[in-house]
């Protein structure tokens, strides 16, 4: 579930959702941006553990994530690329755990 369904829903909130909708408001760059800083952010809340200075280092280090999810999104025009993408991230994060 984490490794595949966990993206498609995120995907589908993330671009399909939040990013169209900012894109009908701004530039398609800045959408990205709105949608893959809103990702590293909310993702860093899920998964806040430590203190603020912690946070604020999974932040950066997700904020690149964000944003290159939202330019698949944006380039290929379906949730299919950075779902992909993201289920890959996963496979690698959750590698130990499926063998």
């Amino acid at each position: 579930g984490a490794v595949v369904l966990t993206p498609l829903v995120q995907e589908a909130f993330f671009r399909g959702v939040l990013q169209d909708h900012a894109k009908n408001a701004l530039s398609p760059e800045r959408a990205i941006l709105v949608s893959g800083t809103a990702f590293a952010l909310l993702y860093s809340l899920l998964f806040y553990i430590g203190n603020a200075a912690s946070m604020a280092v999974t932040v950066v280090f997700l904020l690149p994530q964000g944003y290159l999810l939202g330019y698949l999104y944006q380039h290929h025009g379906t949730i299919v690329a950075p779902a992909i993408a993201q289920t890959i991230v996963n496979l690698y994060a959750f590698r130990y755990l499926l063998v």
